[in-house]
């Protein structure tokens, strides 16, 4: 599935270059929208290669590739388009992803299938009626719509109230959030050393903190530390967040993947707009990064209800 959703992904992305009017090209990156897709059935494939010891560091290392791969962007597109013109950066991006997945098969060694048998529509009517499906997906709006949101504004903060150029701001942004390739797997492992729920709430807790201070701190070094730690807990939440479902569900860990994954797109697109929203009303940006916290204040009780897998 991996390699197919991959394929699927890699056309638009590279007919993204060929495209010729506003329209196509809208088109084209709606359909690269099915990236989500991949990552699903990418932290199902993990779930079903490593033990339940080792769930938490695979499902944040895999995790982690995420920030890493959007910070790559950012410093590899512009160049690409200066230097060669947009339609070769949208070439020279897609062409790696095939290389990649056209050498999945061959770089992964088979694995044991953990699904269950049942009918896909079986396995997902199961998670709906699951209260502790709903959990998990509730504290994944809490950690992927906050980050959506603290990303999608802060370049705009740090210009706004920092008077940062806006290219400064959008590679200090681009780092702040590079920083899940290695918070996000740290994350893990400390999951499966001291348990996943525990991780989890140590994570939100601080997360809720951090945008506190966002929301009153004025001198520009105690917001720039405070982002690195929102950033930092954001991601490293997430890692035991994912090694959770196959730790609960181990028969369906790849439905509770799809909608953990479908909750978190809901919280990427109503907590960026409101965030706006309050900054258009207040004429600042206090308010936003306490809705930040208070939404994370939420998914840190929520959490809570979590059920402790036997391991943790």
């Amino acid at each position: 599935m991996v390699v197919i959703l991959g394929i699927l992904q890699f056309i638009p992305s590279f007919l993204s270059g060929l495209a010729e009017s506003h329209n196509s090209m809208l088109a084209l990156r709606v359909l690269v929208g099915i990236a989500p897709g991949v990552f699903v059935a990418a932290t199902k494939l993990i779930a079903d290669l490593f033990p339940a010891e080792q769930m938490g560091t695979a499902q944040g290392v895999v995790g982690g590739a995420i920030p890493g791969g959007v910070f790559l962007v950012s410093l590899v597109m512009p160049a690409l388009t200066i230097n060669f013109g947009w339609r070769a950066a949208f070439f020279t991006t897609a062409i790696p992803l095939l290389v990649f997945v056209l050498l999945t098969p061959f770089l992964i060694k088979p694995y044991g299938y953990r699904g269950n048998p049942a009918s896909m529509i079986g396995s997902l009517a199961i998670c709906l009626r699951s209260w502790q499906v709903w959990i998990l997906c509730l504290v994944n709006i809490v950690t992927f719509g906050t980050a959506v949101a603290f990303i999608a504004w802060f370049p705009t903060f740090f210009n706004e109230v920092y008077q940062l150029s806006l290219s400064s701001a959008g590679l200090l942004t681009s780092v702040i959030f590079g920083i899940g390739v290695v918070s996000r797997p740290m994350g893990g492992m400390f999951g499966d050393r001291w348990g996943m729920k525990r991780s989890l709430m140590l994570s939100l807790s601080f997360l809720t903190v951090s945008y506190i201070i966002l929301s009153v701190i004025s001198a520009f070094e105690g917001a720039l530390v405070s982002a690195l730690l929102a950033a930092w807990f954001f991601s490293f939440g997430t890692g035991p967040l994912y090694a959770l479902a196959p730790l609960l569900f181990p028969q369906h860990a790849g439905a509770v993947f799809g909608l953990m994954a479908s909750m978190s797109a809901l919280g990427g697109f109503i907590l960026p707009p409101v965030f706006g929203a309050l900054i258009d009303i207040t004429q600042s940006y206090n308010l936003g990064f306490t809705l930040l916290a208070f939404v994370s204040l939420i998914g840190t009780v929520i959490s809570y209800r979590i059920r402790t897998p036997s391991k943790s």
